[in-house]
């Protein structure tokens, strides 16, 4: 999945596993992090921190679809994947996360049915 190619409001787009580890992804080319290092370590920390605690319901209400989070300078997605990777994806306060949420939701579905 090429995720930053959807839309040219994705700033950035990386795959992480359940411990925290970035496996695919990174920064768009033309783009500059709004983070350091170290500050984007610790929201991808927050990121799966939350995800776990948003579990706790999930037998309950239903495995969690996308969470978004929304900033005054960008807007943070986080889908959740198999083998409890979260695709995290990083907007422009100004793009349009409806149309990239559906569009993602899309492509998860369809890979999901490839690998089965």
């Amino acid at each position: 999945m090429d995720v930053i190619a959807i839309d040219t409001s994705i700033r950035y787009a990386s795959v992480y596993n359940k411990i925290g580890d970035v496996v695919g992804g990174g920064m768009r080319k033309d783009k500059v992090s709004l983070l350091t290092p170290e500050q984007d370590t610790m929201s991808l920390y927050y990121s799966r921190h939350m995800y776990e605690t948003r579990k706790n319901l999930s037998h309950i209400i239903g495995k969690e679809k996308y969470s978004i989070t929304e900033y005054e300078k960008v807007k943070i997605i986080n889908v959740p994947l198999k083998d409890d990777n979260i695709l995290l994806i990083s907007i422009e306060s100004i793009g349009d996360h409806f149309k990239i949420i559906d569009y993602i939701l899309k492509m998860v579905e369809s890979h999901s049915k490839q690998n089965y």
